[in-house]
This record gives C-alpha cells, structure tokens and sequence, in this order.
C-alpha cells in the first residue's frame, strides 16, 4: 500500500505543477545561469564536466544542479520546455521520497502522505518549481528526502551501509545547494522524535554514552558539511558590500514571522521582495515571535514531540538563508529560502493536530480526513493561481509590483521581459517609473540607456550609462554602454575609457569587446582587433556583430574561407541580414577567379 500512496502523491504534485512545462524563461537568472550560457547548451561533455565543478561565474558551488542542465540539453534539445518537465518531475520525486522518509520514521503511512502533500502543494513552492534557475531546490530537497529516509532506515535498523547512504545523500544534496550543511543537527532533532534515539538506551548501555555515540554519527556528517562550507566561502560572491551586521540580524528577525504569516497567507507572494528599513518596535515584536515558537517548542516537547521538532526544525534550517552570514548578496526573503525547512510545519502540523480527532470516533475520523482533503485541495488551487504569474516575465514582475514589492531588481526584469516580447515603448515607461523611484540606481540608468541605444538615440544612451557609471563605477555593463553610445554617436576616443574599463571588471563582456575590438580595427590592427572579436564570440556564440566583425577582420587578413563561414552562419539564421548580405557580396567579389574545368584527352 506504501508504494500506491506514493505513487499517489507524486502524480497529485506533478498534475499540480504541470502547466509550468509550458513556461519560458524568466530575466531573472534564467538568462545568466541557462538561455544566455552557451556551456549549459552544449550538453554533458569531458570538458564541461570540469566546468560544472570549477566555475566562479555561478556563484556558489552546485555542479550536480549544471551537470543535471547540461543533460536536459542533451536530451531534449534547446528551449525551457525539457528543463520545465524535469524541475516538475524532480518535485514530485522529492514528494514521495519525504512521504517514504517519514513513513519509514513513523510507521504512519496517511499521516506522512498528508505531510509529503502539505509540504510539495503549498504555494510557496511555486518559486522553486517554475523558476528554472532554482533547479537547484528541487534537486537538493529530492537528495536530502533520500537522506532522510536511508536515516530513518538506519536509525531503525542499524548498519553501516545504511549510514553511508546518508553520507551520500548528504554529498549529492550540498553539490546540488548548501542548505543541508545544517543536516547533521537536524539530525539530532530526528533522534529525538520521530526515530525515538535519545530518551532510551539500548539495554547494558548507559544513557550518556548513547548520547555521545550519537554525537559521534553527527560529527562524521559534518566532515562533508565543513568541507562544502569551506568550499563555498571560498567561491563565495557578495554581490557588493555586505548590509550592516545590526540590519542583516533584524532582517533575520522579521522575516521569521514575515515566512510564518506566508504560510497561511498566499495573496502577496513575490519575487524579489524588496528591502525595508524595521523599527525598534517591529524589530522587538519579531523577537518575541521567535522565542515564543522556542519556549512553545521546549514545553511542549513531550506532549507535542512532533510540533516541537518540526518548529525547531523550521528555526534551524531557515538560519543559513537569513542572511546574518552574507555569502550571496543581501536578500530580504525569498519564497525557495523555505523550500527545505518547512517541512518540518508541514509534519507538525499533520502529525499534530489530527492525532484527537483520528483516536476519535468514526464522525471524528471522518471529519479529519474532509478537513485534511479540504486543505489539500485548497492548496493545490491557490498553487496552480500562483504559477499562473511564472508564465514569463511580464505575468511575473506586474504582479511582484502589483502587491507593492518595489525594488529596482523587479523594474529592471519586468522592462527585460517587454523587450523580449518586442514592447520596447512599455520597457522604456516601466525604466522611467524605476528611475523616478530610485533616481541614484546606477544599474537602472544603464538599462535605460541601453533600450535608447537598441531604438537609435545613441547622445540620449551616452548621457544615461555615463551618469549609471559615476552612480555605479564597479558595475561593468554601464561603462560597456557608455563605450559603445559614445563610438555609435561619433565620439570614438571618448569611448575608449569606458570600454576599457568594462572589459578591467568583465573581460568576457561580449559588447564592450566588439566595440575595443573595432577600435583597433579601424587602425588597421588586426593582430589586437581579432582575439577581442573571438573573446566576444566565445561568451556569445550567436552575436552575430561579433560574427561579422570577425568575417570582416578575416577578410582583410586574407583568411576568406574562415570569413565566409562566420558569414553563412549569420544568413543562417538572419537570411535578410543586410550587413551579412553585403559582406558576403565583399568576399564573392574579390575571390579569386576559378579556372574552367578542361576535358581530359
């Protein structure tokens, strides 16, 4: 029957979030870590698989999560379709492995389905679902449920190779994402309830040095857990200076309740929620809500065991997301930062609050199982309304700005996301609402000036990105826009600088290269020009001005067989390229005449 159920609830999760296979990508991530990373569309090679385990372009470590893009791109081709099916199908997986890890635990087979649905239906899984760049939730989540239940196996039943398929999970979970580094004290919570390990002693075996050979379990565990935090301190990227130590803890504060009240209330779900300033008085009554779930957690330990560890669960995994520590940037919240550590709410409460009715009656049984159908399906409705916002970027950042979340990250992605479906007017009105909001955001004037680039007011785009790089002078896309509005309006010697620059803090920068590159070009210096125009192409293979640029340089080097094969590549796909159709007549011009074929005597 255990296996019908899980079958169960893995096709509910997967019939509840299929309609994101239909999704796009979303200018947010998507386009850095997959549609715009030309390694993730090459598929699963040699040379990749170092890539996976040595980048620094993706922040912290997470080689499973690339290695598991590069096989759908193996298998399904490009686009987001596949890598959509996969996320779904890696969800419903991770549903029924926490339905198997706690039925392993508990031995209640209902109870742990209606914990396994609580956790895998609740809107707030939506982020880590439909956000392909999130895969990484998922994927972890899915190795940490295995660990969970080879734990449970183990705590049962003893045996080293049980233990060691912990180890493993363990491992596979932290090169997927880092929030199980805190697994082996979670553990211990495990040990307490539902497995049972702490209280009792084995007979001829003393209570304290049960206890210590259970710490010894959780030390081996932290020997993967340090490595990896080692790992990714080293790797780390903060994105910019770090938030004041005073903000980054009241920040953590709030958005404990901040999480608890998105628990129960889904209207205002958003991405990215936006910074605030606390006071003294929100900051104090946060405080109290933390430790009122703590002293609930301790005094009802024993009449509770199950909402006790659940909450202290919930404290306890959210601790590396708060912030407190900045290894990726300063985030208020995020609705995936839950992802791992609700399931513990989601088993306090079905292993809590149903256990009077469930000993009960027959009319009691009966009313717990309506109400548990009930919020199940409640769930799963305001899930599918929730994923209605991922169908790409427009539908996503309206209702992020819809629900009052005003931050310069949702403008700037709503605004990618009108150029994408070719409404430049609209991404230029959103840009300028951004602006008017947040007059000193350097990377807001950058992306303003780039739209008035791409529409051809080239002396409109160099006063913008000149004014983004004084506002922002460590960002490397504003002096690369600067550069190039500066070299397409005529001032060729004024954009050197910021060319140069831009390439000083990206020198993979695909636009800021090709303009340097043509700098050099037009002294005849093709020795600099064409390592810049290849450097442009190998970060973006389809660029096709790098392309042409190339052609061109190789043209004037003599190197027309290669010049004609970067140009047939453009017609390709732009069949009406007029620079591509003109260069092409260049080359056809002044190739060599061909000798007439003679017949043989």
């Amino acid at each position: 029957m255990a296996g019908a159920v899980a079958l169960g609830v893995a096709t509910l999760v997967a019939v509840v979030f299929a309609p994101s296979i239909q999704f796009g990508f979303i200018s947010y991530d998507d386009t850095w870590f997959l549609s715009g990373n030309p390694r993730i569309w090459e598929g699963l090679t040699l040379e990749n698989l170092r890539y996976a385990f040595t980048t620094r372009e993706m922040g912290y470590p997470k080689p499973l999560t690339i290695l598991s893009w590069m096989l759908d791109a193996t298998v399904y081709g490009e686009g987001a379709r596949g890598l959509h099916a996969s996320n779904v199908i890696f969800h419903a997986a991770g549903a029924a492995a926490l339905f198997a890890a706690l039925r392993a635990a508990t031995g209640a087979v209902w109870l742990s389905a209606l914990a396994a649905a609580l956790w895998a239906l609740h809107p707030l899984r939506v982020e880590s679902v439909a956000w392909l760049a999130q895969r990484k939730d998922v994927l972890s989540a899915l190795f940490g449920f295995l660990g969970l239940w080879a734990y449970a196996r183990y705590g049962r039943f003893g045996g080293p190779g049980r233990f060691g398929l912990v180890v493993l999970a363990l491992i596979a979970s932290l090169l997927c994402k880092p929030p199980l580094v805190t697994l082996p004290v979670l553990l211990l919570l495990w040990d307490w309830w539902p497995l049972g390990r702490l209280p009792a002693a084995p007979p001829g075996t003393a209570p304290r040095r049960r206890i210590r050979a259970l710490l010894g379990e959780k030390a081996l565990l932290m020997l993967p857990a340090a490595g990896y935090a080692a790992w990714m301190w080293a790797l780390r990227d903060n994105g910019g200076a770090a938030d004041p130590f005073g903000e980054r803890l009241a920040n953590a504060l709030v958005s404990v309740p901040r999480y608890l009240a998105r628990m129960v209330w889904f209207g205002e779900l958003a991405i990215p929620y936006a910074d605030r300033v606390w006071s003294l008085p929100q900051i104090a009554g946060a405080a109290l809500v933390v430790g009122g779930l703590l002293a609930g957690a301790v005094a009802g330990r024993r009449r509770m065991p199950a909402a006790a560890t659940g909450v202290v669960w919930f404290l306890l995994a959210l601790g590396p997301t708060l912030g407190i520590i900045p290894l990726a940037g300063n985030y208020s919240m995020a609705d995936r930062y839950t992802h791992w550590p609700s399931i513990g709410l989601a088993w306090a409460v079905a292993f809590s609050l149903p256990v009077g009715m469930l000993a009960g009656r027959p009319a009691r049984r009966g009313f717990a199982v309506a109400l548990a159908g009930i919020v199940v399906v409640a769930l799963s409705g305001y899930a599918v309304g929730q994923l209605g916002y991922w169908q790409n970027s427009v539908t996503l950042f309206r209702h992020t700005l819809a629900v009052g979340e005003h931050s310069p990250t949702a403008y700037l992605a709503l605004a990618h996301g009108y150029r994408r479906l070719d409404h430049p007017a609209r991404a230029e009105a959103v840009l300028q609402r951004a602006m008017e909001r947040f007059p000193r955001h350097g990377r807001v004037h950058a992306a303003l000036a780039h739209l008035q680039l791409i529409q051809g007011r080239p002396q409109t785009a160099a006063r913008l990105a000149r004014r983004a790089a004084e506002l922002d002078p460590d960002h490397g896309y504003a002096h690369a826009v600067a550069g190039i509005a500066l070299y397409e309006s005529g001032a060729r010697e004024a954009a050197r600088p910021y060319l140069e620059r831009a390439l000083e803090l990206d020198p993979a920068q695909p636009g800021a290269n090709v303009y340097r590159g043509r700098l050099y070009a037009a002294r005849g210096d093709w020795e600099k020009a064409i390592p810049l125009f290849r450097r442009a192409l190998e970060a973006h293979p389809d660029y096709a001005k790098a392309q042409l640029d190339l052609a061109r340089a190789y043209h004037r080097i003599g190197r027309d067989d290669a010049a004609r094969r970067l140009v047939e590549r453009v017609l390709r796909f732009h069949p009406v390229h007029e620079r591509a159709r003109r260069l092409r007549r260049a080359l056809d011009r002044d190739a060599p005449p061909t000798r007439p074929a003679t017949r043989p005597r």
